[in-house]
């Protein structure tokens, strides 16, 4: 929490997600859900950096991680308090993932429509004040 607990990468006492840097594409992928899961938002959106970076600009995936991206970092602005920080980036987030459902309707095994649905009721179309006990997800891959 900014102000709060030292910075998650830059301070030595800092928790990190350096270990992500180290991991495949694929088990980024997977560490960042996990990481979103278990509402670390900036660590799952650090995680997740990884594996847009490596994903060719304009192709389905890169835009699905981009807008889970902002969907996470939508949900860190909002536990800071920042809600219309977090429904800007949501709704910026929503956007990716909804283009990607039309066309593709899943990507690693996520399908993509339900998780525009969340989104779009818990963050972008929501009542005010947004909470993030109510606005919060989990993200299940399909087996």
């Amino acid at each position: 929490m900014p102000g709060r607990h030292p910075h998650p990468t830059r301070s030595p006492e800092g928790h990190g997600v350096e270990g992500a840097a180290d991991l495949e594409p694929r088990e980024a992928w997977l560490y960042g859900i996990d990481l979103f899961n278990a509402r670390y938002f900036w660590e799952a959106h650090e995680a997740w950096e990884k594996v847009w970076r490596e994903l060719p600009e304009g192709s389905r995936g890169h835009d699905v991680v981009k807008g889970l991206i902002q969907v996470a970092a939508a949900l860190f602005k909002l536990h800071v308090g920042n809600e219309s920080g977090a429904r800007r980036l949501a709704a910026r987030g929503l956007e990716r993932i909804e283009t990607a459902a039309r066309h593709h309707g899943e990507w690693r095994g996520l399908e993509l429509g339900p998780v525009a649905e969340l989104v779009q009721n818990r963050l972008v179309r929501a009542s005010s004040p947004l909470i993030l006990e109510q606005a919060a997800f989990e993200i299940t891959l399909a087996r």
